[in-house]
């Protein structure tokens, strides 16, 4: 059986997880990835770089790979005139 993919808010997250991101928020997420799909969770987060913000990754001793970010602060698209 593959291994799933978990995700948290960070003040969700198991205290353990939590340990190993001195820099989590209320904005943070937490994602959970086992060593056998961790390439594929990479690859997604590098083709969706450009909306995140801030991800660390952390290996585990058994392979399974932790990752810390939150998403990126919204461009402002517009300046000037608008209501």
């Amino acid at each position: 059986m593959q291994g799933m993919i978990r995700i948290w808010k960070f003040r969700d997250a198991p205290k353990h997880l939590q340990d190993l991101h001195s820099r989590g928020t209320d904005a943070t997420w937490v994602m959970e990835a086992p060593a056998e799909m961790s390439g594929e969770v990479e690859s997604m987060i590098e083709e969706r770089s450009h909306l995140l913000a801030d991800v660390a990754r952390y290996a585990l001793a058994d392979g399974t790979v932790i990752f810390f970010g939150r998403y990126a602060p919204a461009r402002n698209q517009a300046s000037g005139g608008g209501a």
